[in-house]
């Protein structure tokens, strides 16, 4: 994993997906490092929800994936990976 905190969930899919490997994965690592800058690269927060929530969607040709993260102390907070709400 990284140094982001996850929710069992977020932590089920991300393994998931690595273990597949591909263009998926690498895209998802990227989108995974934009939330661990410090501070969070703009693209981390591409979408914006109340409370503070924040979006990425991880894309390739044939799939889609939903990140939805949020700043938290020491590190941020990944509550959800998978297909988009």
């Amino acid at each position: 994993m990284s140094n982001a905190r996850f929710s069992p969930e977020a932590g089920d899919e991300y393994d998931r997906v690595i273990a597949i490997g591909g263009v998926l994965a690498d895209r998802l690592d990227a989108a995974i490092d934009w939330i661990e800058s410090d501070p969070p690269d703009k693209q981390a927060k591409a979408r914006v929800w109340a409370g503070g929530f924040y979006g990425i969607d991880v894309r390739t040709y044939t799939d889609e994936l939903l990140i939805i993260w949020r700043e938290t102390s020491p590190e941020p907070t990944i509550d959800y990976i998978g297909k988009p709400l």
